[in-house]
């Protein structure tokens, strides 16, 4: 019974978790293209969050591909000295809140046999994701010099006190705008591939039973 309840509950999931990558794709657009010069700081937290992602997915892969209770404990215990490290460098919890959500997230189908095409379905996710971050940092780490800064110039960032934020040196941290474009890159990738899915599990329910 509670495998099945967890099935159902997997598409409100999905669904939330589209609803949430389309809005983390219009927050990084929005402030690399309109920010005001009071948000320096969110500029920076957004830096920090898509920094802090290249730990989400590696936690996220490894504690999808072992679906026990005791694996993911451990992974989980592993991965927070970074979280509790990133979470430094910003002044609110963010990072941290986020890393819980992930975990708890993975850990529903911890205690629970699931089907297998269901267990499939959520690694063949991560790995994605994965995918998904690694080809976007590698673009633009590449292609740094030739990313438009938009709004995010030396003279806005001056006036922003965005520097005054940040608290580790790094790509990144140094300029905003290759932050603002992998993240745009990555979650516009990824809500690509899930309206790609949700609309290929509507025509193929039979396959994601």
């Amino acid at each position: 019974m509670l495998p099945n309840v967890i099935s159902k509950w997997d598409r409100i999931f999905t669904g939330s978790s589209m609803l949430f990558t389309a809005f983390m794709l219009y927050q990084y657009f929005h402030y690399w293209v309109n920010p005001h010069k009071e948000d320096g700081e969110t500029i920076y937290t957004l830096v920090i969050m898509i920094a802090f992602e290249f730990i989400m997915v590696h936690a996220g892969t490894f504690m999808t591909a072992f679906n026990n209770w005791k694996a993911l404990l451990f992974f989980a215990l592993f991965y927070s000295g970074f979280v509790f490290a990133f979470n430094s460098f910003v002044s609110d919890d963010v990072v941290f809140y986020s890393y819980l959500l992930m975990v708890l997230n993975r850990m529903r189908y911890a205690f629970v046999n699931v089907p297998k095409k269901t267990a499939q379905r959520i690694m063949g996710y991560s790995a994605l994701w994965a995918i998904c971050y690694f080809f976007s940092l590698m673009i633009n780490a590449i292609a740094s010099s030739k990313i438009p800064q938009f709004a995010l110039t030396d003279s806005f960032l001056s006036q922003s006190n965005y520097r005054s934020f940040v608290k580790i040196g790094g790509l990144f941290t140094d300029e905003p705008k290759v932050a603002m474009s992998t993240g745009v890159m990555y979650f516009g990738s990824m809500l690509f591939w899930q309206i790609l899915i949700s609309i290929h599990s509507v025509r193929h329910p039979e396959k994601y039973q």
